[in-house]
């Protein structure tokens, strides 16, 4: 008579735990046509698509957070006019955020 084996099943709503504290796990839907274009990027650069998106939200951050520091200094001059930055600014702001983040603290230490 063959022996019955028991075999220890988990529930399947149970999603596999994380063991790093510092991270959150979280759902994204996405459109196709962006979801493909993220993947080629991704591959593109070498890297998985969450880490592409990592990446891209901390750019997208850093950017707001800059902009968001630069209004708040506008704000508070004393200056009666408001001076926007330059084109030749705006577009070296945009270069410095299109580099890989360890790039960017690197240079602003070169900066500081």
């Amino acid at each position: 008579m063959p022996r019955a084996e028991i075999f220890k099943l988990k529930p399947a709503s149970s999603k596999p735990q994380d063991k790093r504290k510092d991270v959150s796990r979280f759902m994204l839907r996405l459109p196709k046509e962006s979801y493909e274009q993220l993947s080629q990027i991704s591959s593109r650069n070498h890297r998985s698509m969450n880490a592409e998106i990592n990446l891209q939200l901390e750019k997208l951050i850093a950017m707001r957070n800059a902009e968001d520091g630069a209004q708040a200094s506008r704000a508070s001059s004393n200056t009666a006019h408001s001076e926007e930055p330059s084109p030749s600014v705006l577009a070296l702001a945009r270069k410095l955020q299109a580099l890989p983040a360890e790039k960017q603290k690197a240079l602003m230490t070169l900066l500081a």
